[in-house]
């Protein structure tokens, strides 16, 4: 035997309330390691997060509303069905409306993202937003359809097939982003390793000695001074000598070339 409609919506609000605090718990964690970060993915990405947590805040408080109205102060007015069958109710289309936009900015973010680590390509770019404007338009569409709706509809009599195209194209959008995220990422990082040889000792001469360093990452082009090839690691250091031994290094803008 299934579940009645105000059942199964306050079981859903018991879900959205424990996500909620999911949602909130990786928010803060998100922010602590974004106000440590600089650039775009500070001033983009901070603002984002937050405008998000409120749109679920917002849906969430919804919810608790139409939950007080359903089952206490309207309970013996029309009753929770009743209540809870009306889809054109102010709650019920604004509620519906943050729902589409959460996952529609979320989502524009996404392919903002791809777009970019595949080097603005418009391959990327243009069909991420042919498909994410056009899912955008499905979903507020449907909107403007549980408006117009009469009592005792339901969403899919309503918008038959929308629903399930606005969930199919999100979870396309997801998948294909966050796969062509991973994917680019993946092949950056290896194509700028050469395998085992990048950690290989690199031997230099100096006053008819050799020395050797050890780098963990590949080398920048070296620098030749006075004879002496000065290999310069990524980050811009030289190795310093006292001696014949190397005691540590320094930001090469520091140390003149002799």
């Amino acid at each position: 035997m299934g579940i009645t409609l105000p059942e199964a919506l306050l079981l859903a609000f018991f879900l959205e309330t424990l996500f909620y605090g999911v949602f909130l718990t990786l928010y803060w964690l998100t922010l602590v390691i974004l106000l440590k970060k600089c650039g775009i993915q500070r001033d983009l990405f901070i603002p984002v997060a937050t405008l998000l947590l409120c749109i679920a805040t917002a849906h969430l408080i919804i919810d608790l509303v139409r939950a007080l109205e359903a089952f206490i102060f309207s309970v013996y007015a029309i009753g929770a069905n009743a209540y809870y069958s009306n889809l054109a109710s102010p709650l019920e289309l604004a509620k519906t409306a943050l729902y589409i936009t959460q996952p529609t900015i979320a989502d524009a973010v996404l392919v903002w993202r791809c777009y970019v680590l595949n080097d603005r390509s418009l391959l990327v770019g243009i069909p991420g937003c042919i498909v994410l404007l056009t899912n955008g338009a499905i979903g507020y569409y449907v909107v403007w359809s549980l408006s117009q709706a009469g009592m005792g509809s339901t969403v899919y009599t309503t918008v038959p097939g929308l629903i399930s195209t606005f969930y199919i194209l999100t979870m396309l959008i997801s998948v294909i982003c966050t796969s062509l995220i991973s994917w680019r990422i993946y092949r950056s990082r290896h194509s700028k390793s050469d395998g085992p040889a990048a950690f290989l000792p690199i031997l230099i001469r100096r006053r008819r000695k050799w020395h050797f360093i050890c780098y963990q990452r590949p080398c920048a082009p070296s620098s030749i001074r006075d004879g002496i090839k000065w290999p310069i690691p990524c980050d811009g250091h030289r190795p310093s000598y006292c001696g014949d031994r190397i005691l540590s290094y320094h930001p090469a803008s520091t140390l003149p070339y002799r």
